[in-house]
């Protein structure tokens, strides 16, 4: 077969065997079924509104939005997560809470599409929409911390990560393939530092208070030596209280990290 023939036919069966994919599985919408060439269609991605800057300035908290955001509910009230704003943007939490870290930012709020999103990746494992989350946490480091020094990201581990790793059973948890998918797209390594030592209860199950015990001694640091005098990104799926992400900073800090810098992509109410 001469070269040309062979590329014909090369190219003939590629475009058949896609064809007859695509009329078989058609690619759709992850989240409401419409034909779209990415898991996501572009009238869901819509609905998903990127915070912006109207926000605290310490642990990310929107306070309002403006027109130019539209976030607002069905009857057109716009929400707001606090009005006691101070004149340095502090919401009235950060001004008694001792947090650890040194900022916190999110993409957007934990409800409507996003949180839908959100929860088949998490809970289905639909894991091919790591690119789709990975592009909004990507939109928000560059908003919100393109200029700051940042050495390396991190996440959240699962309980008993490291047995199952020293016996060559460990799947990457949801979290950690997210975390992989962003630091290639910002180009800043993913240090999988953290180990999380200690079996906790399921946060949404408790109140605030007893979201800081249950996370109390749950977490170390592998390696020190990767964490001296470095800044730390640590992302997450959703912000609440903050309690696991403010305990995975404390253990950082502890650990000789200068400064520690969380994302996530959506914020709890």
């Amino acid at each position: 077969m001469t070269g040309s023939l062979f590329f014909m036919h090369t190219f003939f069966n590629f475009n058949i065997s896609g064809f007859l994919k695509d009329i078989i599985l058609p690619p759709v919408c992850v989240l409401c079924g419409r034909l779209s060439e990415s898991p996501l269609c572009d009238i869901c991605n819509s609905e998903i509104n990127f915070f912006g800057s109207d926000i605290c300035s310490r642990c990310g908290k929107p306070f309002g939005y403006g027109p130019s955001e539209n976030l607002m509910d069905a009857s057109g009230f716009k929400e707001k997560f606090d009005k006691n704003i101070t004149s340095d943007n502090i919401c009235s939490l950060c001004k008694n809470e001792g947090y650890n870290f040194y900022m916190a930012r999110s993409f957007s709020l934990y409800k409507g599409k996003l949180a839908e999103l959100i929860s088949v990746y998490k809970y289905k494992k639909y894991y091919y929409l790591k690119e789709v989350l990975a592009g909004f946490l990507e939109r928000a480091y560059k908003f919100y911390y393109g200029i700051e020094k940042i050495d390396h990201i991190d996440t959240v581990p699962d309980h008993l990560m490291a047995e199952m790793q020293s016996t060559g059973n460990a799947a990457l948890n949801h979290m950690q393939q997210l975390a992989q998918v962003f630091a290639e797209k910002i180009r800043i390594p993913f240090a999988d530092n953290i180990l999380k030592i200690k079996k906790t209860q399921r946060q949404q199950l408790l109140d605030r208070e007893q979201r800081m015990m249950n996370q109390a001694g749950a977490f170390k640091v592998k390696d020190c030596l990767k964490v001296v005098d470095k800044n730390v990104l640590v992302i997450d799926d959703v912000f609440t209280t903050g309690s696991t992400l403010n305990q995975i900073s404390s253990t950082l800090k502890n650990a000789g990290a200068q400064r520690i810098y969380l994302l996530t992509l959506a914020r709890g109410a």
